[in-house]
Formats: structure tokens, C-alpha cells, sequence
């Protein structure tokens, strides 16, 4: 009797024990297909950025003073929403759009930009530089076959001032877009955006390449594809005084390859 009785509590152990490992199995899969299945990280960032100074040195400087970047108006830069994802091949793409699916507005402001030379010399290049605009479209992907940073910009600039002081010129109320009137956006979806805003669109690549002029051997190559702007100055002045405006359209900047680097 005693031997049936060990039988029975040995065979409910196994049946107790069999089930809830399936259970911890059953859970253990659901949570690695929740992990496995995610499609990549959203960040939602609203930020603000002021720096006292740039300076880029060589010999003489070249100094941006008070840079500001935020929203319009004083604001916040925000309805920031940015998605990365990692593709099956390692590419990363990293995606910034608005979380509201409004264009995000921003300001960049730039008290002043000035050469200085090693005993005391100073040239006023560039002041008062004051720019409204919205973002309508931010791609970037890099390429891990090619070691290549592709990228998309969609803009356009509402209202943008500034003082080319060495030269006694003032441009003022100035809004850059595009009309796409030469066809060349041809997506679908950029199409759209510059239908509804006057979007204009750049795509651009970075890269590195082998340059025998470079001190190192290899320079910085930025490729960007023909893109069109429409540009209207309202006021274009000299000594202070306008003498008009000025209104460019369909300026068409062709296939264009740069390549950087020291020497």
C-alpha cells in the first residue's frame, strides 16, 4: 500500500512538474518573441542648444559667437520623434519626424562670425544672422557595405536676416523653398510634402575616399544630387540703404562632389 501511495505522489510531482515547465517555456517564448519583434527605438526629444563660442584654429581663427538653435518664438525645439533602426544586413536607419506630422519649426540664430589673426587682427564677416524654418524631412542610413552615410533633408526657410559686414551688405527677409517646377523630386511622398509646404529637398552622401593630395592619403568625400531652390530676398541693401529685392527661381545646383581634407 505504502509503495502505491509513493507511486501516486511521485507520478502528481512529475504532472505538476511537467506543467508548469511548459508554462515557464510557454512565457519564456512569448517574451523572446516580444524582444525579437521590436521594430527599433523611438526617441521623442524637445531640446534647447546655446554655445558661448566656436572656434576653429589653424594658424589665424575662424570663431561663430552665441549660436542658438531652438524653436520659433523663443521656444522649445520639440514635436521631435527619432526612430532608429538596425536592418538584417547591420545598416542602420536613423529616421526624424514630427510626432504631431506637422513640419518642426526651428530657430538658428548666430550673434557674429570673425577672423582673428595672431596679433590682434579682426575681420567682422558675418552678424546678425537670424533664421526661421521648418524641417519637413530627416533620413539618414549608413551603409555598412559601403561604409556610406546616405541622408534626405526636406526644408524650407520662412524668414532669414544677416549682415555681411566686410563688404557693407545687409540681407534681409529672406525665404528659401522649392516648387519642384524642373521635376526633380520625383518620390511619391516628397512630391506631396513640397505640394504642401514648398518644401525643397537635398540627398546627399559621406563618405571616405583615397586622395593623394591629402597629407594622410584619404579625404572626406561629401556627393550630393541636383536639387532646386526658389529664393526671394526682400530687402537687399547696401551701406544701409536697400536698393531692392531680389527673387531667384528654379536655381538648380547640379551633381556636385566635394572632397575635404588637410594638407
Amino acid at each position: 500500500m505504502k509503495g502505491l501511495k509513493k507511486l501516486v505522489l511521485v507520478s502528481a510531482i512529475a504532472t505538476i512538474s511537467s506543467s508548469v515547465h511548459a508554462e515557464l517555456k510557454e512565457l519564456d517564448d512569448e517574451v523572446m518573441g516580444d524582444l525579437t519583434g521590436q521594430a527599433g527605438l523611438t526617441i521623442e526629444l524637445e531640446t534647447q542648444v546655446d554655445v558661448g563660442s566656436l572656434i576653429y584654429t589653424d594658424e589665424g581663427s575662424l570663431a561663430l559667437n552665441n549660436i542658438h538653435l531652438g524653436g520659433q518664438g523663443g521656444t522649445l525645439l520639440d514635436d521631435i520623434s527619432i526612430t532608429i533602426d538596425i536592418a538584417s544586413d547591420g545598416d542602420a536607419i536613423i529616421d526624424v519626424h514630427s510626432t504631431s506630422g506637422s513640419p518642426i519649426d526651428f530657430n538658428l540664430s548666430i550673434d557674429s562670425i570673425e577672423l582673428n589673426g595672431t596679433s590682434g587682427e579682426n575681420t567682422l564677416l558675418l552678424s546678425n544672422i537670424n533664421m526661421d524654418g521648418f524641417l519637413t524631412k530627416l533620413n539618414m542610413t549608413v551603409d555598412t557595405a559601403t561604409d556610406t552615410l546616405n541622408g534626405t533633408v526636406g526644408f524650407y526657410i520662412t524668414d532669414q536676416d544677416m549682415d555681411i559686414d566686410f563688404l557693407a551688405v545687409g540681407i534681409k527677409d529672406v525665404t528659401v523653398g522649392s516648387d519642384n517646377s524642373t521635376g526633380l523630386v520625383t518620390d511619391t511622398e516628397e512630391q506631396a510634402i513640397v505640394a504642401a509646404t514648398g518644401s525643397a529637398f537635398i540627398h546627399s552622401s559621406l563618405s571616405k575616399s583615397t586622395n593623394s593630395n591629402a597629407a594622410s592619403g584619404e579625404a572626406l568625400v561629401l556627393v550630393t544630387n541636383a536639387f532646386e531652390l526658389d529664393i526671394d530676398v526682400g530687402a537687399f541693401e547696401i551701406g544701409g540703404t536697400s536698393i531692392g529685392t531680389l527673387a531667384i527661381s528654379d536655381l538648380v545646383i547640379g551633381n556636385t562632389r566635394m572632397e575635404i581634407y588637410g594638407h
